[in-house]
C-alpha cells in the first residue's frame, strides 16, 4: 500500500481545505475590484467582462472543492470499519441500484455480515430454542452451500424430512450417506 493510499484522507482534506481558502479569497478580492472598478468609472462591458471572468474561474475552483469534498468522504467512509447488518446490507443494496453512483463505495458489501458471523448468528438462535434441531441443520446447510456453491451440499435434501431418504443415489450412481454437517465442518478444521 502506498504512502498516498494510506493518507489520502488526510491529503483530499487539506487540499480542500486550502481550495476554500482560495476560494473565498478570490472572491473577495474580486468583489473588490469590481467595486473599485464600478466607482471608478469603468464603462459596463469593462466591469460585466470581469464579472464574467471572475464566474467563470469561481465555477472552477467551486468544482474543485465540490470533486475533494466527495473524494475526502469516499476515502473516510472505505477506511471506516461497520457494524454487520442484514437489514443495512439490504438497505444499501436497494441504494446501490436506484443510485448507481454510490456503488463504488460498497456499503452493501461492508454492512453484510460475514459467513462467520451467520453461523455464530444460527448457532446462538438454536441455543436459545429459536430454531429446532431441523431448522438449525437446514439453515447450516444453507449457509454451507453458500460458502462453497460447488459443493454435492450445494443441492441438498433435508436428512431429517421422512419423506426424503437418508441415504440416496449421486449424480454417479452410487450411495452417499446424508450430510452430517457438524462432523464435516470439524474434518474441514482440523485439515
Amino acid at each position: 500500500m502506498s504512502w498516498f493510499s494510506r493518507n489520502a484522507h488526510w491529503v483530499t482534506l487539506a487540499l480542500s481545505l486550502v481550495v476554500g481558502y482560495v476560494i473565498v479569497g478570490f472572491l473577495g478580492v474580486s468583489a473588490l475590484a469590481l467595486l473599485a472598478g464600478a466607482f471608478g468609472g469603468a464603462s459596463p462591458g469593462a466591469l460585466l467582462a470581469d464579472a464574467a471572468v471572475v464566474v467563470g474561474v469561481a465555477g472552477l475552483l467551486i468544482l474543485a472543492e465540490v470533486t475533494l469534498t466527495v473524494a475526502f468522504v469516499v476515502s473516510v467512509v472505505r477506511r471506516l470499519s461497520f457494524p454487520t447488518s442484514d437489514r443495512a446490507a439490504w438497505v444499501f443494496s436497494l441504494l446501490e441500484t436506484v443510485l448507481p453512483p454510490i456503488r463504488g463505495l460498497g456499503l452493501s458489501e461492508r454492512f453484510a455480515p460475514s459467513l462467520e458471523e451467520r453461523e455464530r448468528a444460527i448457532k446462538r438462535r438454536y441455543v436459545e430454542g429459536d430454531l429446532s434441531e431441523r431448522d438449525f441443520e437446514r439453515e447450516m446447510l444453507d449457509l454451507l452451500a453458500e460458502a462453497e456453491p460447488e459443493s454435492p451440499l450445494a443441492d441438498h435434501t433435508d436428512p431429517l424430512d421422512p419423506h426424503e431418504s437418508t441415504r440416496g443415489s449421486d449424480d454417479r450412481g452410487g450411495d452417499s450417506p446424508a450430510p452430517d454437517l457438524l462432523n464435516r465442518k470439524r474434518r474441514r478444521e482440523t485439515e
